[in-house]
């Protein structure tokens, strides 16, 4: 009898075609005009959640990559939009505790690379905790979708990744002085 996936939960990558030098220069403008907020970080900047107009582009091009991961994935969104953005630059040590998106009644949430250093992945959480517990007692000869713990996903410059908002991520610490910019977000499917 074959074995079937249920209970999936998707992560959506692709890199983006725009232009980073922009976004770069904005992220660093933003960066001296506001203090950072401490939500999720351990050191580094978080920048408050942002004005509308901000990363226009951006974030239409983001939208288009959203209907695409919901049409994959089976769900209805008619009125996709993105209603919480905010940048984040971690430098050495810098690091952000687990964490889901819940709590802002988002659909998706997701993270933008803006600089593609090495300084910490973003580690996705199993959200069966039941069955990691049962799992690592008896261990395993490889690592799979179906048994890991945890996900690891290297930052890459024009990287998106796009996942449900209930799961929980949290951020390596950075092991380079050089500064790692991504700008992560929240989606919402607006009642028409």
């Amino acid at each position: 009898m074959p074995t079937i996936p249920i209970f999936q939960v998707g992560l959506y990558f692709t890199k983006l075609s725009i232009d980073n030098d922009v976004i770069y220069d904005k992220c660093k403008q933003i960066q001296n005009m506001y203090p950072s907020e401490k939500i999720s970080n351990r050191g580094g900047y978080q920048s408050p959640k942002l004005a509308q107009e901000e990363f226009f582009n951006l974030k239409n091009c983001i939208l288009e990559h959203c209907y695409s991961y919901t049409n994959e994935i089976g769900i209805v969104a008619q009125n996709l939009c993105i209603e919480d953005i905010w940048i984040n630059c971690n430098g050495s040590n810098d690091w952000n505790t687990p964490h889901d998106h819940l709590g802002s009644g988002a659909m998706l949430s997701g993270v933008y690379y803006v600089s593609d250093i090495d300084a910490g992945d973003i580690v996705f959480l199993n959200p069966d905790n039941a069955f990691n517990a049962i799992f690592n007692e008896h261990g395993s000869n490889s690592f799979t979708g179906y048994n890991s713990e945890k996900w690891f996903v290297k930052p890459e410059n024009k990287k998106l990744l796009l996942f449900p908002a209930s799961l929980k991520h949290f951020v390596q610490p950075s092991n380079t002085e050089q500064e790692r910019i991504s700008i992560s977000f929240n989606v919402y499917n607006k009642k028409l």
